[in-house]
């Protein structure tokens, strides 16, 4: 058994994708000309491990995708996050994999259905936690294409799939083993995205910001060796840096550039973000691009849940608050870079977390309120950061056009692109979606009036109706958003693979 790889310089620089048959005796690989090709495996990204096959493999901390050949058998990785996942699709006896779902897509030439309006809600299921996630959704001709996170996958000679689980991240009961596990994993990441024997070595930035998350990465990602920091500032407020990190980006001892929010509306960039299908909120990360080639980019998302003294949902399923940072993956697959979002570290140990966040040696780093990170705040104040100087109002740095006008998301030339195609192709949904629909809004209507007697009685409400959570969403434009933006990245992978069969 081998891959046979064959390098295409017109494809993103991260993009991979496999085609297999039945019975294989060799895999084929299509890739960009960012993918460490290996006799017996590839990849892109980085671990917290040697750099082989078996370390990929078996770290609990994979911020990679890829492949690796185990004697007979066939193994692909996937991160250990859920921002990013691997996608198959298997007609008949051929199956494809890859790190990108338009390249899987556009590979095995199939279609997404057009009229089909809960895409985003399928995709952005995995908020809910991997027990309850959406594992695949619809394609044209009763084909799906399924999505794995934060696991491995064997695939068999008859291409049978069967999802593997990542090696177990370790308990914590004190502070200092859970930081000492932040802190370690870090470093030995950052480690392995240097070393010399890679086809690319890869340099630290963090983004930065006032907030509990960023600043708990940056203070982190200090003591790993990263020298730079990214930031934003916010024109359309009254107080633009209110959420600026720059101040506390030089007392760390950072270099810092600082970009504005609403920068990415000028350049035409929103149907990349879109094109994921967990919402475009992201898109404030594209004037970051020249900035962020070949770096290993720090963020602090899922820090809101992992953190929060007072989480509500505490579980080992990785539940969130909402997809942010899953819209980045065709962006840093063109661009060039690892994404690592640093909370993600461990969180399957979420019980262990909440309770030292809880513990007594945490007190006096609990400020009270609903906005209390005490394991943030001690992280921070022990590196010489003041008190009033961050974690004191939950800010939002994503932009998202869910309860916005697309007026306030989209720049003026997507805005103009985007309608036109909705003009064209007008959703229609079925009779029963609007019956659905009414039927949410009244039981939402329903939880929140009993939430004014009874908490408990307004969560079983709400428990009752998550799986009618898809249509909270009316069924306007909005819908037609991921389809639209899809459409218009599939030529990206659709023109080179043309090219290829000539």
């Amino acid at each position: 058994m081998n891959f046979v790889f064959d390098e295409i310089q017109e494809l993103p620089m991260l993009a991979w994708c496999m085609r297999i048959e039945q019975g294989f005796d060799k895999i084929e690989v299509i890739h960009g000309s960012g993918i460490d090709c290996r006799n017996d495996f590839f990849y892109e990204g980085c671990w917290a491990g040697n750099l082989t096959a078996k370390g990929m493999l078996e770290s609990s901390v994979c911020i990679a995708s890829g492949a690796a050949i185990q004697g007979e058998k066939l193994f692909i990785a996937c991160p250990s996050n859920t921002v990013a996942r691997v996608y198959i699709i298997k007609v008949q006896n051929t199956l494809w994999a890859s790190n990108s779902m338009a390249f899987v897509v556009a590979s095995s030439k199939q279609s997404l259905k057009a009229d089909y309006l809960f895409y985003r809600d399928d995709i952005s299921s995995i908020i809910n936690g991997l027990n309850k996630a959406i594992k695949s959704v619809p394609l044209e001709k009763a084909m799906r294409i399924e999505m794995y996170f934060h696991c491995n996958i064997l695939i068999e000679q008859n291409l049978v799939v069967r999802r593997l689980e990542k090696t177990p991240c370790p308990k914590f009961s004190t502070f200092s083993e859970y930081r000492n596990f932040l802190a370690s994993c870090l470093s030995v990441l950052l480690e392995n995205a240097s070393l010399p024997g890679r086809l690319q070595q890869f340099i630290p930035l963090v983004s930065i910001s006032r907030g509990y998350d960023s600043v708990t990465c940056s203070v982190l990602a200090k003591e790993a060796g990263c020298q730079e920091a990214i930031t934003l500032f916010n024109p359309d407020s009254d107080e633009p840096y209110n959420d600026n990190g720059a101040e506390i980006a030089e007392t760390l001892g950072l270099k810092v550039k600082e970009f504005s929010r609403i920068a990415y509306k000028n350049g035409n960039k929103e149907s990349e973000f879109l094109s994921l299908g967990t919402g475009g909120e992201d898109a404030f990360f594209a004037p970051f691009e020249n900035l962020l080639q070949a770096r290993v980019f720090i963020s602090g998302f899922h820090g809101d849940k992992v953190w929060d003294k007072n989480c509500e949902h505490i579980s080992d399923q990785i539940i969130r608050g909402d997809p942010s940072g899953g819209d980045l993956e065709e962006f840093r697959l063109r661009v060039g870079f690892i994404h690592m979002p640093l909370p993600f570290f461990g969180c399957r140990a979420h019980r262990d977390i909440v309770a030292i966040s809880n513990s007594p040696e945490m007190h006096a780093w609990s400020i009270g309120g609903d906005y209390d990170r005490p394991i943030c705040r001690r992280i921070a104040e022990e590196a010489g950061l003041a008190r009033a100087s961050f974690g004191q109002k939950k800010r939002v740095m994503s932009r998202s056009f869910i309860s916005e006008k697309l007026e306030w998301y989209f720049g003026p030339e997507s805005l103009q692109e985007f309608l036109a195609f909705t003009d064209k192709y007008a959703s229609r949904p079925k009779f029963s979606d609007h019956i659905l629909r009414k039927l949410w809004q009244f039981s939402n209507q329903l939880a929140h009036f009993f939430g004014f007697f009874s908490y408990r009685l307004k969560n079983l409400i709400e428990l009752l109706i998550q799986p009618l959570h898809r249509y909270a969403l009316p069924f306007d434009v909005r819908r037609q958003l991921f389809y639209w933006a899809f459409q218009k990245l599939l030529p990206r992978y659709v023109h080179v693979l043309k090219n290829v069969d000539k």
